[in-house]
């Protein structure tokens, strides 16, 4: 069963899955920005957004930001990657370098992921 989960990237999608989540399950939220984390740590919405303010001040959530690429996937059974992706018009494709990059280091820290 899936019942501790990593989101990477706090942005709008990673946010509001992480917030519907964490009423269920044990959520680890990673981003790279110290900034975010310390809001969602501190029960205060990283995004401009009234609803995932009132989540994180009402409702009783397992959520921890973190920073730390091994807190965040060490003991994870499910990864799910919310991170940009643009798309390169001279090429016709979209730029997945940020997905390939965090899905090598989720298996740098488990090797079975």
């Amino acid at each position: 069963m899936f019942n501790k989960i990593t989101i990477v990237g706090c942005g709008y999608v990673g946010l509001s899955m992480g917030l519907l989540l964490s009423q269920n399950y044990e959520i680890k939220m990673l981003d790279t920005n110290k900034k975010k984390i310390k809001h969602i740590n501190a029960r205060k919405s990283p995004i401009d957004d009234s609803l995932a303010q009132t989540f994180l001040r009402k409702k009783d959530l397992n959520i921890l930001g973190t920073t730390s690429k091994k807190v965040a996937f060490e003991n994870c059974n499910l990864a799910i990657l919310c991170l940009p992706t643009n798309f390169i018009e001279e090429e016709g494709e979209f730029d997945t370098s940020i997905i390939e990059k965090c899905i090598n280091d989720i298996l740098d820290i488990k090797k079975d992921a």
